[in-house]
């Protein structure tokens, strides 16, 4: 009866292993499979006291998902899909921890040396160099190589040299450096130029001069900012640092609406403010003494990245219509509901008494449910939408 029932085991593990390969996967789940094998190989890896039977169990598992990347169609499918070719570099990665916690040197040194060939990003660095498994590496010249090629890559990538000592006026070589990263970095990485009607390497030398006649560290931002303003894209913008971001976005605590080519007070924050008369409904007629729009399209609207028409309304008649300086007031002409015009100065910054917008809010309406996010940036957003 056993001699029948280990005739039968094979059997059974071969239909199974027969099965499994018939699989279809999409790109996506072949990553997935890989990364829930590299769980459970870590998982032993990372156990108090692992035996070496252990480790080298957790191995056998990472070389099976090598040959699972090595099949077809799975093979085929990880250039044309990002997380799953980057799952042979973590496999070979989880491999040199494997041998090097059992002291097979060459094979550790081996399995990074496939990972590095792979292609990885630099930031891996950082976990070889905290990983204490690898610790037995760090004087195997080839362990030392392939850091040394990292940090380049790193160097190259992350611009380590581009990050200089702020100063309230860079010198000018670093704003031409800077203007030439970005113009670079969108020249051979933004994928929509082919719906954008621009030369970028004319824009590029357009733009030389403006930023070598910039008086400060700010005003340089402000300039790169229009640079890539000319995209015309949502999410192709600069930042600019901390130390100069006040400059840029400072703005009273109440928001603005274009209303059928009107501007609008629509939302007011500040109780000091409220009770002095700045309410939902004012109309906005000037700022700092021009017509709102003309203020808008002059002073917003060029250092707003946008790819529709209603995304650069919504930046520059809300978003962006009273940011500025903090040190600058506005100067605001507005129109109550019965016509009466009223003049008033407003700080952009300074007030104590600014009521947070709540991150959802659900409401009502009818039978209707209507559910309002307010911001996407707040963790809490989880737990309140559960």
């Amino acid at each position: 009866m056993k001699s029948k029932l280990l005739r039968v085991l094979p059997l059974l593990l071969s239909i199974s292993t027969s099965i499994f390969a018939q699989k279809s996967y999409t790109g996506n789940e072949a990553a997935d499979r890989v990364q829930a094998e590299r769980e459970k190989a870590n998982k032993i890896f990372y156990k108090t006291h692992a035996t070496p039977a252990e480790i080298e169990k957790g191995i056998t598992i990472l070389k099976n998902s090598i040959a699972f990347l090595d099949s077809l169609p799975i093979k085929e499918m990880a250039p044309a899909n990002a997380y799953l070719w980057s799952r042979r570099s973590d496999v070979n990665r989880n491999l040199a921890t494997g041998y090097a916690l059992l002291n097979k040197k060459d094979s550790a040194l081996i399995s990074l040396e496939k990972m590095y060939a792979n292609g990885v990003t630099s930031g891996v660095v950082n976990f070889l160099q905290g990983e204490p498994a690898l610790n037995g590496l760090r004087d195997e010249p080839r362990y030392i190589a392939i850091i040394q090629k990292l940090n380049n890559q790193k160097a190259l990538w992350q611009n380590t040299a581009f990050s200089t000592q702020y100063r309230p006026d860079i010198p000018a070589a670093e704003k031409i450096a800077g203007l030439s990263l970005l113009w670079a970095q969108a020249k051979y990485n933004f994928a929509n130029f082919d719906l954008v009607n621009i030369d970028w390497n004319q824009t590029y030398l357009d733009y030389l001069p403006k930023v070598k006649n910039t008086k400060s560290t700010a005003e340089y931002y402000k300039v790169l900012i229009n640079f890539y303003a000319q995209l015309k894209d949502g999410h192709s913008n600069v930042v600019p640092p901390d130390s100069v971001i006040s400059q840029f976005y400072s703005r009273p605590p109440f928001r603005t609406e274009l209303v059928e080519g009107r501007v609008f007070v629509n939302q007011v924050f500040s109780d000091s403010l409220y009770k002095s008369g700045i309410v939902p409904g004012l109309e906005i007629i000037k700022i700092n003494q021009e017509p709102v729009i003309s203020y808008a399209e002059k002073n917003v609207k060029p250092y707003q990245s946008s790819s529709t028409p209603q995304d650069m309304e919504i930046r520059e008649f809300s978003y962006g219509l009273l940011s500025g300086p903090p040190t600058e007031p506005i100067v605001f002409e507005f129109k109550n509901k019965v016509g009466k015009i009223i003049n008033r100065t407003i700080n952009r910054t300074g007030y104590h008494d600014i009521k947070k917008i709540k991150t959802l809010v659900y409401e009502t309406i009818g039978n209707i449910g209507y559910l309002t996010i307010n911001d996407f940036e707040d963790d809490k957003i989880i737990k309140q939408l559960d």
